[in-house]
């Protein structure tokens, strides 16, 4: 995994920001991530063979008091 949405909006909101993913679409690797591929395998961060993506959204607010 090369991202954890989750940990991510969590540490926003210890933040203090209103924060929530919204939206998750699964892509095929661009030019970038298929070069470096081989090196991601190696490097135990995406199983070998792997040639897709998750990219997220995420939207955070300043909470207004």
């Amino acid at each position: 995994m090369l991202c954890d949405a989750e940990l991510t909006v969590h540490r926003l909101r210890d933040l203090g920001l209103k924060a929530a993913v919204v939206a998750r679409e699964g892509v095929e690797f661009g030019p970038v991530l298929r070069k470096r591929a081989p090196w991601l395998e190696a490097a135990g961060l995406i199983e070998p063979g792997r040639r897709y993506e998750e990219l997220v959204v995420i939207r955070a607010d300043r909470i207004q008091t």
